[in-house]
């Protein structure tokens, strides 16, 4: 079964992607065969007209896959779910599937009484309205003189990710520099990035990237990064501020991400600043009740 998303492959995958009923930037083929430069992804053809990937690692010697749904498919979406769970509930491993929002609502009836956790995500959408508080940090960081430029080469990502990816960094899974400049710059190359940085006396100190694509008509928040001034300043608001009103402007929707609540409080202070800007919506993380999970379940190790 193919594993990894070759550049061959690529055409292929976007004319399913382009007919998919589902759509959203991470489902993109092109962001997925980037995406192999970062983190370990598993690509999985389901069959000649559909597929999905698997962000995996391992823990205790336990192989732990999230699937990211819906699937890609130019079929019958409800046949090519069943012939997925089918193959996926016989891999010995722990698997959750984690659906990303899209324009059409996505149907879960698929996954009638398999164990569910809660999962949120932010959304702004055309109703967005600034509030007080965002708009004092917007306002705050342009009277001290911070600017907005959304030029992306190899030496702002450089200083972006000296001065604040390594200081905001909330996770041990740390991308290296020249890994993810290769991804950024791939998406850029294919005009599926806008990445904003902000400028403090000609240093970076804020970046926010947001991938896109038109099939979807959505942009997703996949990194963004302060240095300590940038966070006092604002810069980070007045840069996600800069990137809401660019993607309303072109009828897009922005997708700032999930949370699994409670289960990580870093991750829950950064959803709250997330909630400044938009709406929650709830998309359940789904569990494969398969062997894995069922003896993992008995030892309370299934989470």
């Amino acid at each position: 079964m193919q594993e990894i998303v070759s550049e061959q492959d690529l055409d292929q995958l976007y004319d399913i992607y382009k007919n998919s009923m589902y759509k959203h930037p991470l489902l993109n083929p092109y962001q997925i065969y980037a995406r192999q430069n970062i983190r370990r992804v598993r690509f999985m053809m389901i069959d000649d007209d559909s597929y999905t990937y698997f962000n995996t690692r391992e823990r205790y010697f336990i192989k732990i896959s999230t699937a990211i749904l819906p699937i890609v498919t130019s079929k019958d979406y409800e046949q090519t779910i069943a012939k997925f769970l089918q193959i996926v509930k016989k891999k010995m491993e722990l698997i959750s599937l984690l659906h990303v929002p899209t324009r059409k609502e996505v149907k879960l009836e698929a996954f009638k009484g398999m164990p569910k956790r809660e999962f949120k995500y932010i959304i702004v959408d055309k109703e967005w309205k600034e509030s007080y508080s965002t708009k004092r940090y917007v306002n705050i960081a342009k009277k001290k003189g911070v600017k907005v430029s959304d030029t992306f080469n190899y030496e702002t990502y450089k200083e972006y990710y000296n001065n604040c990816y390594l200081n905001t960094l909330e996770t041990k899974e740390k991308t290296e520099f020249e890994s993810g400049y290769k991804f950024y710059n791939y998406l850029h190359e294919k005009g599926m990035l806008r990445a904003t940085f902000a400028y403090l006396d000609d240093k970076v100190i804020s970046g926010v990237f947001i991938i896109h694509d038109e099939e979807s008509k959505i942009g997703y928040y996949t990194d963004a990064g302060s240095s300590n001034e940038g966070r006092e300043l604002g810069a980070n608001y007045l840069l996600l501020n800069d990137q809401i009103n660019y993607f309303r402007d072109k009828n897009y929707i922005l997708d700032l991400g999930g949370v699994q609540p409670g289960k990580n409080k870093k991750w829950d202070n950064i959803f709250a600043f997330k909630k400044k800007w938009g709406k929650e919506i709830d998309l359940p993380l789904v569990m494969v009740n398969n062997l894995v999970y069922k003896l993992l379940s008995l030892i309370g190790k299934a989470d």
